[in-house]
């Protein structure tokens, strides 16, 4: 085949789009292209054809044959079409470019794979642009892009669609195990997981989009485990289980992330995590919770805008010296049910003992309800379903609170409230009663928001003055006198204040 008719098989993209902002075609070392059931492979500088190959896979291995094997920078394979396609394999050094759809071959598990070892790590691979399309859940457990042991991965500006997982990351015993990992400007749409990173350090989970199916049992926009420094910022994405889920990682920021309409949760940092902050994000009309904290320490959990979510705007359990500062929640908790009736727009659970729920710190949000009223404005408690430990001391400050709503608070445990707009913590004034000559009891309302735990009442006129003692419940002080005092009108007066 003559080279002049080669070019004329060869065609830059057509439509305003290019794989990627910036992209030159004819910056590419080797161009890959469909032309009569087979794939082309074609030098980009001179614009001959190099091999012609059965499949994609066959043609990309050729193609990686033609590059330079002492390369120290990235080369670029272009690959310019539509294909069927499986276990493309990725080396070192290496930017693919895609122009088209790659679809996964049926019963294959996966298109691009990245796979180095524990004492040679592959690295500087970036794929980029096109898309990529599986067929979940007809078919279960295939992978966009499957890496292991790499090092500067970079996947941006793709569409990933119907894949069990549409990249993953995965290492084996260390965060050492993966290395700098981009996931960037993509669509993700209808996987079941859309981002996996395992295992790894120095992570990037930005700037996406997407929206899940809600299939059963589970689904996730992106999934860490074990991970340090990691960033998720800026993604917007609908549906899925629990859209974000970190677990037993550290040193993280989840930021600016608009997520909602999902069938669970709309963030879960759960299992062990230390030095995380969860901020700025929108999360809203999930039938779970906003955002949930289970085990996290020395976290920062603020200025996120939290609304109508079915089991609380945030669930916390045993979570420690954390703070949760300036976030709006609103018509959260309305979920009631008799199956689970502990649903709250703010939900403070203690599981077992280890750790214990102490030395967290709530100031300066905001707890509204506008259109539904949920089970309990706030809840502090042993975790539902038979515990038993209660949470230890946390502090609310400056926290406002909705005044209609005060009445459905649910306190145990020994957290300290103060300065709460909307939240009578302390309470004093004077109370008049005439006496009958009979009755020996006098109740008190206390305006507090739970029943206190300290309180003072002193008599102030000569027939208060016989003998009594004091009751409280969440409600009255009950001021009950051993004697009967006498008839009159106004003559029993006593002072009295209140603590929570």
């Amino acid at each position: 085949m003559s080279r002049i008719s080669v070019r004329t098989l060869y065609k830059a993209p057509s439509y305003d789009g290019l794989p990627y902002p910036g992209f030159a075609p004819t910056e590419s070392d080797l161009i890959i292209f469909p032309y009569s059931d087979k794939a082309f492979v074609r030098d980009g500088l001179d614009g001959a054809i190099v091999a012609q190959e059965p499949d994609l896979a066959s043609a990309f291995s050729k193609a990686l044959q033609h590059l330079d094997p002492d390369r120290g920078t990235k080369e670029t394979i272009f690959i310019n079409g539509d294909f069927e396609a499986e276990n493309i394999p990725l080396e070192s050094h290496l930017r693919v470019v895609i122009n088209g759809r790659l679809k996964l071959k049926s019963g294959a598990s996966t298109l691009f794979s990245a796979v180095g070892s524990k004492d040679a790590h592959l690295t500087d691979i970036e794929i980029v642009g096109g898309h990529l399309l599986g067929d979940f859940p007809e078919v279960d457990g295939q992978r966009g892009i499957y890496a292991q042991y790499v090092d500067e991965l970079l996947v941006c500006y793709m569409t990933l669609e119907k894949f069990y997982v549409g990249c993953y990351v995965e290492g084996v015993e260390s965060s050492e195990d993966n290395k700098f990992i981009r996931c960037i400007h993509n669509l993700l749409i209808d996987n079941d997981y859309g981002l996996i990173v395992k295992w790894g350090r120095y992570i990037d989970i930005s700037n996406n989009m997407g929206h899940a199916p809600n299939p059963e049992p589970y689904s996730c926009f992106a999934r860490l485990d074990l991970v340090q420094h990691y960033a998720v910022n800026d993604n917007v994405f609908y549906g899925a289980d629990i859209i974000i889920l970190v677990s037993t990682s550290s040193h993280g920021r989840i930021d600016g992330n608009v997520l909602g309409g999902g069938r669970g949760g709309g963030i879960a940092v759960c299992g062990d995590n230390w030095h995380v902050g969860v901020t700025s994000n929108t999360i809203h009309d999930m039938q779970k919770e906003g955002i949930e904290c289970r085990q996290l320490h020395y976290g920062d959990v603020s200025d996120n805008v939290l609304y109508n979510n079915g089991y609380a705007g945030l669930r916390i359990w045993n979570t420690r010296h954390s703070t949760f500062i300036g976030n709006i929640l609103c018509d959260n908790g309305y979920a009631l049910s008799q199956e689970h009736p502990w649903y709250a727009q703010l939900t403070l659970f203690q599981e077992n003992n280890n750790p214990l729920a102490e030395g967290n710190i709530f100031a300066y949000n905001i707890l509204i309800n506008r259109n539904r009223t949920p089970d309990y404005q706030v809840r502090i408690s042993a975790a539902p379903e038979g515990h038993t430990w209660t949470p230890g001391k946390n502090f609310f400050y400056y926290n406002k609170f909705d005044l209609a709503n005060l009445q459905v608070v649910y306190l145990e445990g020994d957290s300290e409230f103060n300065f709460n707009e909307g939240w009578p913590t302390e309470n004093s004034g004077t109370a008049t009663f005439s006496g009958d000559g009979s009755k020996t009891s006098f109740t008190i309302p206390h305006g507090l928001i739970s029943a206190p735990s300290e309180w003072y009442v002193t008599p102030i006129s000569p027939d208060a003055a016989d003998a009594f003692y004091v009751t409280a419940d969440d409600q009255n002080l009950t001021i009950h006198f051993i004697t009967a005092p006498p008839a009159g009108s106004d003559n029993l007066k006593f002072k009295w204040r209140a603590y929570i």
